[in-house]
């Protein structure tokens, strides 16, 4: 087997999406563990969930997995264990001959989204004050492209 020289190729390791899926692991054991401790009655995912029907009000379960990356199955999941939680309700309407079930935010589900929101501004805080605003906005927008450019290249079953 030839050896490749080590400048001709890139290493996965030392790749923009390797230090996306790293960043994305520590995320989400951030999130675990401060859910933990906070006693926050629901999942960082089941929060996030909430997060993305109160900017998409009344949205249905195709949207809703659309704007997750989720399939149906699992963002149906979701939905269940919100709304058994008393977190959610989902309503019937129908679109042409179509039924459709939308979800909105309960009061039980709104307090408990507000609480976590306070909870998590101060670990906000704590990252923004190694970064300055500019730094954020142009990480966020780049990080916007480069989701935009894979999204055009990858074929998501949702």
């Amino acid at each position: 087997m030839e050896e490749l020289a080590e400048n001709s190729i890139i290493h996965f390791q030392n790749s923009v999406l390797f230090e996306i899926e790293q960043i994305s692991k520590y995320a989400h054991e951030l999130s675990k563990d401060f859910f933990k401790k906070h006693n926050i009655p629901i999942t960082p995912e089941e929060f996030r969930m909430l997060d993305v029907l109160y900017c998409n009000p009344n949205s249905c379960q195709r949207d809703l997995a659309k704007i997750i990356l989720r399939d149906r199955i699992h963002t149906g999941r979701l939905i269940d264990s919100l709304e058994k939680k008393g977190m959610l309700e989902r309503h019937n309407e129908t679109k042409g001959k179509r039924l459709v079930k939308r979800m909105t935010i309960t009061k039980k589900g709104m307090d408990c989204y507000v609480e976590t929101i306070e909870a998590i501004q101060p670990q906000f805080k704590k990252l923004e004050e190694k970064f300055t605003l500019n730094q954020i906005e142009e990480l966020r927008a780049t990080l916007q492209r480069l989701k935009q450019n894979i999204s055009e290249i990858v074929d998501l079953k949702i």
